[in-house]
């Protein structure tokens, strides 16, 4: 059954080929993993990233997550230590069970309540990160989850690599539409992602600075260094200015 199996997803690598080459969006893209090469390893969510100036990686297609994991990781700096951003980072293919992950990275632990509903609600999976290469360079990643039973073999990984590549080549073509200009509700969550001028300000909380003086060294109001803030706490999941601060440096945000 296993072999069989993967005759199929093998099969399915000319059509996927044959389908990028018509410069699908990413949407169905995402849809089209799952269907084709990605069921031999019985996966139930497929997530593309792709990497946009300064930091960012951002969603741009998806299927099978649920919204409120959508909202939170629509975009995620690359800087942050997480599965994707390891993958992105250091080109190479990385996996992690949800409750290793849960333990071993401090930015997950933020959003705790996010992955345990979905180990309640699904069972522990594992994520498979890869990044998406071209010309050897990493311009994004995409994951997708499997059953922890499934155990990757060489056959797998160079399967991976494969469609690595493939996307690789389509989302680098000018005439695909990347859709890096889409729209998520942000009304009921905050994606994980502080911009510079929340980070210049976490910074100058991390130096003892009220917001006053915040204020006058950036050349802000007042409001506005409070908004900022209360941003960024949100972002951050934390109550306090000053937690939020160390909670950046923690992250690899802020320089030490």
């Amino acid at each position: 059954m296993e072999s069989h199996n993967r005759r199929q997803s093998l099969m399915a690598i000319p059509q996927l080929l044959r389908y990028l080459s018509t410069y699908p969006d990413p949407q169905p893209v995402a849809e089209a993993l799952l269907r084709g090469p990605f069921a031999h390893f019985d996966a139930t969510s497929c997530n593309l990233l792709l990497f946009q100036e300064p930091d960012s990686l951002v969603m741009i297609g998806t299927k099978g997550l649920d919204d409120r994991a959508i909202t939170r990781y629509q975009v995620l700096s690359s800087k942050i230590d997480t599965p994707a951003g390891r993958s992105f980072r250091e080109s190479e293919i990385v996996i992690f069970t949800i409750s290793e992950m849960m333990h071993d990275f401090p930015a997950v632990q933020i959003d705790l309540p996010i992955w345990q509903d979905i180990i309640d609600r699904e069972g522990d999976r594992s994520i498979v990160c890869a990044p998406i290469l071209n010309e050897g360079m990493a311009i994004g990643c995409f994951n997708f989850f499997i059953p922890l039973e499934h155990t990757l073999d060489t056959l797998d990984f160079s399967l991976i690599n494969g469609i690595s590549c493939l996307l690789g080549m389509w989302l680098s073509n000018p005439r695909t539409n990347t859709g890096l200009d889409t729209n998520y509700d942000l009304t009921e969550d905050a994606a994980f992602t502080l911009n510079e001028r929340q980070l210049r300000i976490l910074k100058l909380v991390g130096d003892g600075r009220s917001n006053a003086s915040i204020a006058v060294t950036l050349g802000y109001s007042q409001s506005t260094v409070k908004q900022e803030l209360q941003r960024a706490m949100k972002v951050l999941r934390v109550n306090e200015r000053s937690a939020a601060a160390a909670k950046a440096r923690e992250l690899g945000l802020q320089d030490d």
